[in-house]
């Protein structure tokens, strides 16, 4: 389990793969991270697309939106048909306190 830091402005790499561990295509999709932080509400982020091609978004946190705690997400896209499709792995995190 890797591991984030409370209150840093971290990027959050995803290679969005299908259940045959290949690239989603994103031409033409929106795509969110949705993610939670410890007991805290449920997050809804838009992602960035950086590789439509190879299925790679990011997005990076505000300071603020990274408490200490166990971190739990998925990215979910919606592709030109208005269907729902989500990378085939959860994504679980560590955040952890910063050292100062």
């Amino acid at each position: 389990m890797a591991d984030l830091v409370a209150g840093d402005n971290t990027l959050l790499r995803v290679h969005c793969r299908d259940r045959k561990r290949q690239p989603v295509p994103l031409s033409g999709a929106a795509v969110d991270l949705v993610w939670r932080v410890g007991g805290g509400a449920r997050q809804t982020s838009t992602m960035t697309i950086t590789d439509l091609d190879e299925g790679v978004v990011d997005y990076r946190f505000q300071p603020e939106e990274l408490p200490a705690g166990s971190f739990t997400g998925e990215v979910k896209i919606i592709d030109t048909n208005s269907h729902k499709v989500r990378c085939s792995k959860r994504i679980f995190l560590r955040v952890r306190e910063a050292m100062s």
